[in-house]
C-alpha cells in the first residue's frame, strides 16, 4: 500500500535512530513482552502483568482488557481525539476516531458510523 509506504518513509527520515529500533522492535512482536522476555530468560513466565494471560504478545499488549490497560487506552484516545479538535473543525472526526479506536481495541465488529456529516464523509 503506497499510503502505508510514505508514512513509514516519514517516520524513517524524521524518527530518531533509538525510535526506528524501537519500532522494528514492536512491528516485529520481539521486544519486552512475556513471550519475549520468557524466552530470554529475564522472567520465569510468559504471563501478561496486568491481567495474568499467558503468552503475553505485542498484540495483547494493544488489546488487553485490563481495568488499567483499559484506562490508559481511552486516556490516549481522548487526548488523540483533543488534538484533533484542536487543529481541525469536523468534531464528527475526532467522534468516529474515537469510535473505531475503541471498537478495534474492544475486538468488536467495526460497524457503520451513523450519523455520518458531509465533513466527515467527504473526508
Amino acid at each position: 500500500n503506497l499510503a502505508n509506504l510514505s508514512v513509514l518513509e516519514h517516520v524513517a527520515k524524521y524518527s530518531s535512530l533509538w525510535r526506528r529500533r524501537w519500532h522494528s522492535n514492536w512491528f516485529s512482536g520481539m521486544c519486552g513482552v512475556g513471550k519475549w522476555l520468557l524466552r530470554w530468560k529475564e522472567q520465569s513466565h510468559s504471563d501478561c502483568p496486568r491481567c495474568s494471560t499467558r503468552n503475553e504478545t505485542v498484540n495483547h499488549v494493544i488489546h488487553c482488557q485490563h481495568t488499567d490497560s483499559a484506562l490508559l487506552w481511552n486516556t490516549d484516545v481522548k487526548d488523540i481525539g483533543d488534538w484533533i479538535d484542536s487543529k481541525y473543525s469536523a468534531a464528527d472526526l475526532s467522534l468516529a476516531l474515537a469510535q473505531r479506536l475503541r471498537q478495534w481495541q474492544e475486538g468488536n465488529i467495526l460497524t457503520p458510523l451513523s450519523p455520518i456529516s458531509d465533513e466527515l464523509f467527504v473526508a
